[in-house]
């Protein structure tokens, strides 16, 4: 999932001079940058607020593609598909597998939340495990018996699942460039100007 950020300086060139003309495409792509930074940084903070966080790699998946000079194209966006996910939501179904490997209440993990893949469904074997038709219908469920104890629940296994639109990348995204795109351009432009040769 990508976001594409660009900045029109059409009406401004009218009342700008050769220097500072020169200088437009390095102000635009700078602003641009700054904006899907600020983006970048945002999104970032409201992983945790959105979602149960049990790893680095997720915040580090929201990444930038940089506007240049000859560009002025800056893209901002995640490499998990299961991320990309959230933002429109709706029905999925797995791909490459027969359904989606979901940990119930009973699955031991460890400190940090994480099932760990000795507690995997395909290392989960012996007389005491079964899996049994789910009571909704859409699918199975992995269950350990034990004695004198009601059986405890492992993994669900779902045929689709259905998801809930709530990352809000574009949101936030669109709120941002709004709140800061004249700030980005403004500083980056001045700069520009002073350093200019």
């Amino acid at each position: 999932m990508q976001i594409k950020l660009t900045f029109d300086s059409h009406k401004l060139k009218t009342w700008l001079n050769d220097l500072e003309l020169r200088q437009i495409p390095f102000a635009e792509a700078s602003a641009l940058n700054g904006i899907a930074f600020r983006v970048q940084s945002a999104v970032r903070a409201n992983l945790p607020k959105k979602f149960t966080i049990r790893n680095s790699w997720t915040a580090k998946g929201i990444q930038v593609e940089r506007a240049t000079k000859s560009n002025r194209v800056a893209i901002i966006g995640t490499i998990d598909k299961f991320l990309a996910r959230h933002e429109d939501g709706g029905t999925f179904k797995p791909m490459g597998s027969k359904s989606f490997s979901i940990p119930l209440e009973d699955i031991r993990r460890n400190k940090k939340g994480i099932v760990t893949r000795s507690k995997w469904p395909g290392r989960l074997k012996g007389k005491n495990i079964r899996i049994a038709e789910s009571k909704r219908g859409n699918g199975k469920i992995m269950l350990k018996y034990q004695r004198n104890a009601k059986p405890k629940l492992l993994w669900a296994f779902e045929k689709q699942i259905k998801i809930k639109p709530k990352l809000d990348f574009e949101k936030t995204a669109n709120a941002i460039g709004e709140k800061f795109m004249a700030t980005e351009f403004q500083e980056a432009f001045s700069k520009a100007i002073r350093t200019a040769r």
